[in-house]
């Protein structure tokens, strides 16, 4: 294939562990470092303002990237719900954690949870649920505001 070749290269040529690697390095951000962040003591703020923003700009590459086709979309989906934000439509978060029938869900992938400042939004036991369907779960955090 030359450069100005019309046809493009599919990405199931290379082999997973460097595909892997190029989305995890395509969408880092401060608190992907679960271990450093769990090391913290409790209540320790642990964001600044640009710190958040890397944050929203991976999870926005993460998102986009498992849009780009399903091959990706696989490989994409344990980084997309590695860190999940609670806020209104949590009800739908927590089918999507929890999966068809309860079980086999994205809710596996996740370590990190980043809590609601404030819960009025939702039904009583949603946050319980979330919480549940993730085994994985390293990290609660609750924003300032």
């Amino acid at each position: 294939m030359h450069i100005g070749d019309s046809r493009s290269c599919p990405l199931d040529v290379l082999p997973e562990e460097i595909l892997l690697k190029i989305l995890h390095l395509a969408t880092d951000s401060p608190s992907r470092n679960t271990e450093a962040l769990a090391g913290l003591p409790p209540f320790e703020c642990i964001h600044y303002d640009s710190e958040i923003a890397q944050e929203r700009a991976a999870m926005r590459t993460k998102l986009s990237l498992a849009l780009t086709s399903t091959f990706i979309r696989r490989m994409s989906l344990p980084l997309v719900y590695e860190i999940v934000w609670i806020h209104h439509g949590a009800e739908a978060l927590l089918r999507a954690l929890q999966g068809p029938r309860g079980r086999d869900g994205f809710g596996k992938y996740v370590q990190r949870i980043v809590l609601p400042h404030s819960t009025y939004f939702m039904k009583s036991d949603v946050l319980t649920k979330i919480i549940e369907c993730c085994p994985e779960v390293r990290i609660l955090t609750r924003p300032l505001a």
